[in-house]
């Protein structure tokens, strides 16, 4: 039995070895990203109730050319996935991402003074606005994660959420 399960841990960790995401390199341009590659982080949605949870996962993908990223608010069944690539065109890091409610948007990434900004234009079922996200990193290890939307002319403050580091 002993033999059979020596077996079984020698067949798994193989498999994990050559798994889609485990040990890949990024890509020289999306390097701005690997920072939150590291953790899956998670945080508190206070407006929404209690025990309202936002998960973020960030994964690397086909062979370091992309970056996934989940995010799952079980409290509201909401799920968005978004994949980061090299946008050769722009010779920025793109960024298309759509929601389980239907909101998607198209956005480029860039580095701003130590944060990680999303901008682009993001659409909802009746209206398509401009909008700007930020991810910087705390010195005690949380991410901030602000979201902004350009509205009369102002750019707006929506959400604000500080999510701790998790092990993967």
């Amino acid at each position: 039995m002993k033999h059979l399960q020596l077996i079984m841990v020698a067949m798994i960790s193989v498999l994990l070895t050559f798994s889609p995401s485990h040990g890949q390199e990024l890509d020289e341009h999306l390097k701005l990203l690997k920072p939150l590659t590291r953790n899956n982080w998670v945080g508190k949605m206070p407006r929404f109730g209690e025990g309202a949870t936002r998960e973020v996962v960030w994964k690397v993908l086909w062979n370091g050319k992309a970056v996934q990223q989940t995010t799952n608010v079980k409290f509201l069944n909401s799920v968005t996935e978004a994949y980061f690539y090299w946008d050769f065109h722009k010779q920025e890091i793109g960024v298309f991402s759509i929601t389980s409610n239907g909101n998607f948007f198209q956005a480029h990434v860039s580095g701003d003074g130590g944060k990680i900004l999303i901008y682009g234009d993001i659409t909802f079922p009746d209206k398509k606005l401009k909008f700007r996200n930020t991810f910087e990193l705390t010195e005690e290890g949380k991410l901030l994660d602000k979201w902004f939307t350009l509205q009369d002319g102002q750019w707006k403050p929506g959400h604000t959420f500080e999510l701790s580091a998790t092990k993967e």
